[in-house]
């Protein structure tokens, strides 16, 4: 028996190794090293003589390779950042990254090539500043580059004529699988716009609506699985959804696509959400609706940072660069702010509870919100005398406010009564009548704000004597308009406490010894009203 050990142990071994193919993978895997990856980011605002320059196109570029630098595992030395290029310019990247890759093949590395393209595109060719390139020959230079895995992202007009070229398989929205994975082998192709649409531009966002979103993906907004990893289908998931829903409250609707031509289940992995240098990692402990500015107290975009927005889960992580952000959560009760440094290496953590609720009227008058503000208001105040004979009048109102964008609108119904008291005379005057008022506001921080506007309204006026004589009562019609100035604090997001002062020129009908006349009088006045947001 000992004698036929030594014959037999090879024979264990080989069982052994076959019923652990895992563990030789793994060791297999180890032996080869991490995949290297090779970035070549392109953008160019300058397309055909006949196309109008676009404005953030290599703005995006910029900001992808910085985000696969960052969180992307490329070396600086690996990624290609073209401004301005031409198809010249992009052949010689990819010539350039055939060479690292046969690098990489010839030490036992796997290999990823991410190409990224913002720019004009249509009839099947990019458009690099009165230069083409053909989609078909981009798929096949790309090709003989020998990576692994091949990731072309284009966000470009009409780019979606790539996902249709011979061999791309069109992929259904929201049904990428965990079996529609990428192996060490194969194609993927993500396109901004479907082939017959415009991909669209955002003054606002900075930058492109698919890229935008694409890149807040990448830095954690994807992150579905909550495992750190932003893989390349939550990476298209996160970009298709918010670019339809950002796209959907403009002219026309923008449908990202996708297509994939594969072997094996392993997808890659684009980012990873780990501290990287000059950056730091921000959990929202709060699902909903983020919009992150570096800058500060702005509300807007540094000349060097942008605003991010991402649709979060409860406990995303978001992997942002260093410096002041002014966070903004919104929901259906309404936007809070509040504002955070982020220190390089430093993992940071917010809830909703740490920031400060926004007055409801702010958020319409800042664009923050899509719809009006509607709210009832109640007040009282105190004008002059409506005839130079009576006393002071004490008034009071109530009405609905709407908030608009550019205006705050408010229809009142009140009350007033003044009146005067001689030796045998006594006489009350009171007014009802309702007004129309226009305010245009301006905010002072979180809680103030000011405004100039304009009053309208009309009144019916009745006299009453009392006397030891007789006098009938009378009764008339008046007309008022004013030029008002307000001022406001909100104590609460919902409510609103206003000061406002105007000065009425009244017209009203009088009678007189040789009958009745329109005469004028001017009134000043001031009063306080409670306004309560539904």
């Amino acid at each position: 028996m000992q004698n036929s050990l030594p014959k037999l142990l090879p024979a264990l071994l080989l069982l052994v190794a076959a019923l652990q193919p895992s563990a030789v993978a793994h060791a297999e895997e180890a032996a080869a090293g991490p995949a290297l990856r090779v970035a070549i980011v392109v953008g160019t605002n300058e397309g055909e003589s006949d196309e109008a320059p676009l404005r953030w196109a290599e703005h995006d570029a910029t900001r992808v390779a910085d985000v696969l630098g960052r969180l992307g595992g490329v070396a600086p030395e690996r990624l290609m950042l073209l401004r301005g290029a031409r198809r010249l310019d992009v052949l010689r990247a990819l010539a350039a990254a055939k060479v690292r890759v046969a690098e990489a093949r010839a030490a036992g590395q796997r290999a990823l090539l991410l190409f990224y393209y913002a720019g004009h595109a249509g009839a099947g060719a990019l458009h690099l500043g009165g230069s083409q390139l053909s989609f078909d020959e981009l798929r096949r230079i790309a090709a003989d580059v020998g990576a692994d895995v091949r990731v072309l992202v284009l966000d470009a007009c009409r780019s979606g004529g790539m996902t249709r070229v011979r061999g791309a398989r069109p992929a259904k929205p929201f049904e990428l699988s965990a079996t529609d994975r990428l192996d060490a082998s194969g194609e993927a192709i993500l396109t901004s716009s479907a082939a017959g649409e415009d991909a669209q531009e955002s003054d606002r966002l900075r930058g492109g609506l698919f890229t935008h979103h694409l890149i807040a993906g990448l830095r954690g907004a994807a992150d579905q699985s909550a495992d750190g990893k932003i893989t390349l289908g939550e990476a298209w998931r996160y970009a298709y959804a918010r670019t339809l829903h950002s796209s959907s409250r403009t002219a026309a609707l923008q449908h990202p696509t996708y297509a994939f031509q594969v072997r094996g289940r392993a997808e890659p992995t684009l980012t990873e959400l780990a501290p990287a240098q000059g950056s730091a990692v921000l959990t929202l402990q709060d699902a909903g609706y983020w919009v992150l500015f570096h800058g500060g107290a702005s509300g807007k975009p540094t000349a060097e940072g942008d605003a991010t927005e991402a649709f979060a889960q409860a406990g995303t992580k978001m992997v942002l660069p260093a410096g002041r952000w002014l966070l903004r959560r919104r929901d259906e009760k309404g936007v809070a702010e509040g504002e955070l440094e982020l220190r390089a290496g430093s993992e940071v953590s917010v809830s909703v509870q740490e920031l400060r609720w926004l007055p409801y009227g702010q958020t319409v008058r800042r664009g923050l919100s899509p719809r009006a503000a509607l709210g009832v208001s109640v007040g009282a105040g105190v004008t002059g005398p409506p005839l130079p004979q009576l006393s002071a009048a004490w008034t009071t109102a109530v009405g609905g406010r709407i908030e608009l964008s550019g205006v705050a609108l408010e229809l009142s119904l009140g009350w007033a009564r003044a009146g005067s008291s001689l030796a045998h005379l006594t006489l009350t005057h009171d007014t009802v009548g309702g007004a129309l008022a226009a305010t245009h506001l301006f905010d002072l921080g979180r809680s103030w704000a000011v405004g100039l506007g304009l009053r309208a309204g009309v009144d019916g006026v009745w006299q009453r004597f009392e006397t030891t004589g007789q006098a009938e009562d009378r009764a008339s019609v008046a007309a008022r308009i004013a030029p008002t100035a307000r001022l406001e604090w909100a104590p609460a997001p919902r409510h609103v406490v206003g000061l406002q002062c105007a000065v009425d020129v009244w017209w009203m009908r009088r009678q007189q010894d040789d009958g009745s006349a329109w005469k004028s009088v001017v009134v000043p006045g001031c009063g306080l009203a409670w306004t309560v947001y539904r």
